[in-house]
């Protein structure tokens, strides 16, 4: 059985990033726009989401835009991008 699912083909490439990067993200937002917004604690849990995936996606779209630069070689390389 094959599924034709292509609604995160946009994401290909970058799950390392991701699972790199989405710490800091997810937490920060739980906790800012919680104690700010007072927002039941479901939708903290979906923009977690959605900010741990997409910030650590735009980090990496950064790192291989600069990494033909000198400094985005350094970065890259202690990324491990």
């Amino acid at each position: 059985m094959r599924y034709d699912c292509h609604f995160l083909d946009h994401l290909f490439g970058a799950s390392y990033a991701i699972y790199l990067f989405s710490w800091f993200p997810q937490v920060a937002s739980q906790q800012v726009l919680l104690s700010i917004t007072h927002w039941p604690w479901q939708v903290g849990g979906v923009l977690a989401m959605i900010t741990g995936v997409y910030i650590p996606f735009l980090l990496y779209k950064l790192i291989v835009r600069y990494k033909p630069t000198r400094i985005g070689r350094v970065v890259a390389l202690l990324t491990g991008q």
